[in-house]
């Protein structure tokens, strides 16, 4: 009981003391408890987001009776809306579609019963109906931009249009109930009132009830439960049988990216856990020497080593107590500021609620503090020891490193993981980090601080005495250095990341479209080209340069059986140099002149006058069965070929053209066994009724080309093939090509030019045979190119790709397959954001509608503005705070303990003839060395630890993986400013603690120390 009085009497005496302590208990704890919490509260503000962001229909759960005969029986109704009720769907909505119906004027429409179509339409024209009866029914038409919003009905129906109205809930007409575009739909008030009406009782309905999921009211540890409820709803049942229409995979995936959130923010959560811990640990250093003193008056009493034991476990109980029921308090506000402002459920119970579904963490938390606590109370102060020997904090150094590195090389942690699990290894990283800082300076500190001493020349005696106690009371000094080191390492790296994720949106976005725009076929395969001609893009908007691109993809054959695929495009060579975002890891910026590749000196084709309509070639007669066509260049550079149809002599084959087409040219032609003709023959062989034909055999002269009958002055003689023999002759070429099947090309110009030069991937560029890669394209045709260069990546591509000039490799590719050389994209780029404004404008308009846009800037808001991506960015920037001015406020509670526990030493030198600001100095060039001590082991660290993270966690900002892969950036323009602003509150705040020094007077120096 003495023990218990004398520690009473000393929280009461000195309050001002163990307050302190119990402050940095109450920051810790309630850190944690928020720490608990706040990934759910992150989770389900981003399952929220998600959910709002689907249109009503999308995330609307559709119940549709399969029985029609009594699908609107009140007992159905009845027994659909209790089930959906007791799940949590009481805004159940139910409608009847009638199937299609034909007005006099042949207008399609649906008749829709909805049940309470006053809260479910506004009008626009007329009034809502009022009346059903089996004679007489009022409807009204929903006003739709794509179907007219008058109908006139078959008065034998009985149905009255009374109004026009808009739709309001988006629910009705959804889902299974959605009509046709062109469909006129109409409107009757009540689920039953189409069985009111007489002329419709035979038509055939259907009935059906939707209910909305409330992204308001969902977490996501409720998904698993919708989506078994979901499941149960269409299960079997003895009132109705149902089909179930509902947003799953939607569910699934939103949970999924939303999971992502809540486990990947386990590392800056162990940041803030263990900045916090350590800033409890701390605050008991710092009131060690203030307990000793409790401890040297017991001992002078006479206590026992028992009752020594018992003081310090009740005085560390006391401070630990206090402090829990501190940050429990602070929690609670905490809580309460993070739901109104995330709009989440719980508010002032979130605290509690984290203890009480956590309480086995959070009781070990409670145990661990007064047990650390009570040992560092009690273990006494040692002398230091010389610093050349192995310390335990060396071993416990090296073991942190050395444990991280093990756990590190398992895996990455990937999307897929963490959308599974919590990975423990992400919310230990920091700790170790911070352990392995915090040895590096007990290690390096006090040989500092001897240094420094030693070359600190005599006359500046007040920092030869502040580096002389930090050397030799090295426990305080030592374990406030290496919190600071260790609060700067986790700062370096939060900012360092923070702005890792926020970069790499934007490299994803440089990534994804290189330029500013890309402007490719889009579902309807409809080239760009012919909506806007590239050349015309400078004229519609100053300021823009566009660029035909050619995306065909390859394969390149590794082994005789195995193929890999190759991505090719074709871009013009002075385009390289406007690449957005090339990284320095991607490899040498592209140089556009290795690629390019000089035109022909003259056009290889024919050209066809611009009124032509039919195009003839002449022939001398051709075998039974041959197949002919044309190859044609259009005015954009596309080909195409023209099948071409023979006479009865087979000499002379035609082909139409099209009308208003300019600038056209005849290459040659195509010629092999048509289709019908190897059918028969493949036939005859196979049934035995014909002789067997091994090959198909042409031997014709090509003679003349004319269009119109005007003929063409063509040198027939320049035609090539690479498969069919050609001879010139007086009268033209003769062409010979014996082939089962085959179909060859003729065309003027070299049989095949050198390997187009290109720039590859490296692995590859490791398959070329003498610098040339053979790539296979469609129609077992080949192309060469020889390799120039090499890039680790490209941007729009995969990973194994070729770079090649657009016209060197249009021209090789129409060559083998006409048709297939057309540039099927254009890269946009703007010189300035007024450009890229006014181009963006011009591409949401109707003109480009069929085409697929693609935005940089556009798609870097898009990931920017993620959920995820500002949920866990936010986060970063909160931890690295939170440790860089938890690490401002150690040094200043520090400072202020010396103040209070070095006043002897200060007394002494006040007696020795110390002016006021030499006392001053001794603490505020204490604490500047801690200080300079600390800041470069912290960045160096934090470095460390941010590439050490970026190769861990693979995962960008939305929660994928990123592509291009992460980057580190180290934020100087974040991280320095955070350390002027510690330097500025850390020395300010240490000067301001430390001005009672300087108001020792000599009468109270040489009074007896206390």
């Amino acid at each position: 009981m003495a023990v218990v009085a004398y520690v009473a009497h000393r929280l009461r005496a000195a309050p001002a003391r163990w307050l302190a302590g119990a402050l940095g208990v109450a920051t810790a704890t309630a850190g944690f408890l928020v720490a608990i919490f706040a990934p759910s509260v992150a989770g389900d503000l981003a399952l929220r987001h998600e959910l709002g962001a689907l249109s009503v229909p999308e995330r609307s759960i559709s119940l549709v009776a399969i029985d029609r005969a009594d699908a609107n029986s009140p007992e159905v109704d009845t027994f659909v809306r209790s089930m959906l009720s007791s799940r949590g769907f009481d805004d159940v909505r139910r409608e009847t579609l009638l199937r299609q119906l034909a007005a006099p004027d042949g207008t399609v429409y649906r008749l829709i019963g909805v049940d309470d179509l006053a809260s479910a339409v506004d009008v626009v024209d007329g009034r809502l109906p009022t009346t059903c009866t089996p004679t007489r029914c009022e409807v009204v038409v929903w006003a739709r931009p794509t179907s007219p919003s008058t109908v006139s009905l078959d008065s034998a129906m009985h149905v009255d249009v009374v109004g026009t109205v808009m739709r309001r809930d988006e629910r009705v007409a959804s889902g299974s109930f959605t009509p046709g575009e062109a469909e006129v739909v109409v409107f009757a008030d009540g689920s039953t009132a189409t069985e009111q009406i007489k002329a419709l009782e035979l038509f055939q309905r259907t009935t059906g009830w939707v209910t909305t999921i409330d992204p308001a009211r969902v977490t996501i540890d409720d998904i698993p439960t919708i989506l078994g409820d979901i499941a149960e709803l269409g299960r079997p049942n003895p009132t109705a049988r149902l089909s179930v229409t509902a947003p799953d995979d939607e569910l699934r995936s939103i949970a999924r990216r939303a999971r992502v959130t809540t486990n990947r923010l386990a590392l800056p959560i162990g940041q803030s856990a263990t900045i916090l811990g350590g800033f409890a640990m701390l605050t008991a250093l710092a009131i060690r020497p203030w307990h000793q003193r409790g401890l040297r008056v017991l001992r002078l009493r006479g206590a026992r080593r028992r009752h020594l034991r018992l003081y310090s476990a009740l005085e560390s109980g006391a401070i630990v107590g206090v402090g829990l029921i501190g940050g429990l308090a602070l929690a609670t506000v905490g809580g309460r500021l993070i739901a109104r402002s995330t709009a989440s459920h719980g508010g002032w119970g979130l605290a509690f609620g984290a203890v009480r579904d956590h309480p086995l963490a959070c009781g070990a938390v409670v145990g661990i503090y007064w047990l650390v606590s009570t040992a560092l109370l009690h273990t006494e102060t040692r002398p230091a020891r010389r610093r050349t020997r192995i310390a335990i904090t060396d071993v416990v150094g090296v073991a942190a490193v050395a444990v991280w590195v093990l756990a590190a090389g398992r895996s990455s942690a990937t999307s897929a993981t963490l959308a599974q699990r919590t990975d423990p290894l992400l919310a230990l990283t920091p700790a170790f980090a911070v352990v392995a800082a915090g040895c590096l300076v007990v290690r390096f500190l006090p040989v500092v601080a001897a240094m420094g001493r030693r070359v600190t020349p005599a006359r500046w005696w007040p920092v030869r005495v502040a580096l002389s106690s930090v050397r030799s009371h090295d426990t305080r000094p030592l374990t406030t250095a290496a919190f600071l080191a260790g609060a700067l390492t986790l700062a370096t790296f939060a900012f360092g990341y923070r702005s890792t994720l926020q970069v790499s949106a934007r490299d994803q976005a440089a990534y994804a479209v290189p330029l500013d725009f890309i402007v490719d076929e889009g579902p309807r395969l409809i080239r760009p080209q012919t909506v806007m001609p590239t050349a015309t893009w400078a004229t519609r908007t100053a300021g823009v340069q566009a660029t035909d691109v050619l995306r065909r993809g390859f394969a390149l054959r590794t082994t005789g059986t195995g193929a890999q695929p190759v991505s090719g495009l074709g871009i013009d060579p002075d385009a390289l140099a406007l690449l957005r975002g090339w990284r320095s890891d991607f490899g040498h910026r592209p140089d556009g002149r290795a690629i390019a590749v000089a035109p022909p000196a003259a056009h290889e084709g024919v050209a066809i006058p611009d009124d032509a309509r039919v195009l003839t070639v002449t022939t001398t007669p051709a075998p039974p069965g041959m197949f002919l066509s044309m190859v044609v260049e259009g005015a954009d550079g596309s080909w195409e070929e023209l099948s071409a149809a023979p006479d009865t002599t087979g000499t002379r084959w035609t082909a139409p053209l099209a009308a208003g087409t300019d600038d056209r040219w005849f290459h040659g032609v195509r010629i092999g066994e048509s289709v019908e003709s190897s059918r028969y023959t493949e036939h005859n062989v196979a049934e035995g009724t014909g002789t067997a034909v091994s090959a198909f055999a042409i031997d014709i002269t090509l003679q003349s080309v004319s269009a119109d009958d005007r003929r063409l002055s063509t040198d027939l003689t320049t035609l090539t093939s690479p498969e069919t023999t050609v001879t010139p002759t007086p009268d033209g070429a003769r062409l010979q090509l014996v082939e089962q099947g085959h179909r060859s090309m003729v065309l003027f110009g070299p049989t095949a030019g050198s390997p187009i030069p290109a720039i590859v991937d490296p692995v590859t560029a490791s398959t070329a045979r003498n610098g040339i890669v053979t790539l296979e394209s469609s129609g077992q045709t080949t192309l060469d190119v020889r390799v120039v260069g090499t890039a680790r990546t490209f941007p729009s591509v995969g990973e194994r790709f070729v770079i090649t000039d657009v016209n060197a490799l249009s021209r090789a590719l129409n060559r083998l397959q006409p048709g297939s050389g057309s540039p099927n994209e254009q890269w946009l780029a703007a010189d300035d954001a007024e450009s890229r404004r006014q181009l963006a404008d011009l591409l949401a308009t109707e003109q480009f509608a069929p085409l697929e846009v693609s935005s940089r800037v556009g798609i870097e808001r898009q990931l920017s503005g993620d959920t995820l991506a500002r949920t866990v960015v936010m986060a970063f920037l909160w931890s690295s705070l939170i440790a860089a001015l938890l690490g401002a406020a150690a040094l200043v509670y520090v400072t202020a303990a010396d103040r209070m526990d070095d006043r002897p030493l200060l007394r002494s030198l006040a007696a020795d003839g110390a002016r006021p600001r030499q006392l001053v100095a001794v603490l505020l060039v204490r604490s500047g060395a801690l200080l300079i001590a600390a800041v470069p082991i912290g960045v160096t660290c934090g470095s460390v630890l941010l590439h050490a993270v970026r190769e861990l966690v693979v995962v960008s900002a939305t929660g994928s993986r990123p592509v291009p892969d992460l980057r580190s950036v180290y934020a100087m323009g974040q991280l320095i400013p955070c350390l002027v602003g510690v330097t500025l509150i850390s020395l300010g705040g240490a000067w301001l603690v430390s001005r009672s020094a300087g108001r020792i007077r000599r009468h109270e120096a040489l009074a007896a120390p206390t």
